[in-house]
């Protein structure tokens, strides 16, 4: 197996893999949205809800916004409060936690309140997977397989044709951007000179992190993940 980065920050990552097949990178696509553990708001308790929003609704938002808990010790739990009056609408920035853990995006939105009524909560973050709950995924995930031309007529009317730009011709070659290439057909639709094929062994395979780990670190908590489940199965034959 190779491994080829295209993208890497701590936020993306976008990899090359050859010589694998579809059933292992279905395998890791799955390990990483809900087998890597990943802190989420997991219990509430409102004290008090005047808003014209049912107590479960609000408790269902808070629980899915993403937490930045790198300080927290797995294990660990530790509490935050929100504590607003309106006229105001209530965001995820109002939520009041220890140093250190906070909402990664404090702009969403959780409840408009009017003149008058008031929200008042506590919620406790814990470590959690994600196939327990949505809260708890790490990361979007997803793979596709490497497209490549097995035929490619020079035509600049298939240039155009393609939504994604992915196209271009180059030394009078149509050359193929498989990164940007979704392998939508439409440039096969302009003439039978251009075919887009996708390889049996080769993929590219995209990761986004929500922002509670780096994406590198989700990566290898997944291969971890698998890896354990692997040799657990072995130690039952």
């Amino acid at each position: 197996m190779e491994l080829e980065f295209v993208e890497q920050n701590s936020k993306k990552l976008r990899f090359i893999l050859s010589d694998t097949s579809i059933a292992f990178l279905n395998s890791l696509r799955r390990a990483v949205i809900s087998l890597v553990p990943t802190p989420a708001i997991d219990s509430v308790t409102i004290y008090e809800n005047s808003s014209n929003v049912f107590d479960e609704f609000i408790a269902h938002r808070i629980g899915l916004i993403p937490i930045d808990a790198r300080k927290l010790a797995m294990g660990e739990r530790v509490g935050f409060v929100l504590d607003e009056e309106g006229p105001k609408t209530v965001v995820s920035g109002d939520l009041k936690g220890p140093e250190g853990i906070r909402p990664i995006v404090e702009n969403i939105p959780i409840v408009t309140l009017e003149e008058g009524q008031r929200l008042r909560l506590e919620g406790e973050v814990v470590w959690g997977v994600g196939k327990t709950h949505a809260k708890f995924q790490s990361a979007l995930a997803s793979f596709k397989q490497y497209p490549f031309l097995s035929e490619k007529e020079a035509n600049p009317r298939v240039v155009e044709a393609c939504p994604r730009k992915a196209l271009k011709i180059q030394e009078k070659e149509l050359i193929l951007d498989p990164i940007k290439c979704n392998m939508c057909g439409d440039c096969e639709e302009i003439t039978n000179g251009v075919k887009i094929e996708g390889s049996e062994n080769k993929f590219v395979f995209y990761l986004e992190s929500f922002g509670n780990k780096d994406a590198l670190d989700i990566l290898n908590d997944s291969l971890d993940a698998l890896e354990g489940l692997c040799d657990d199965f072995l130690s039952k034959i």
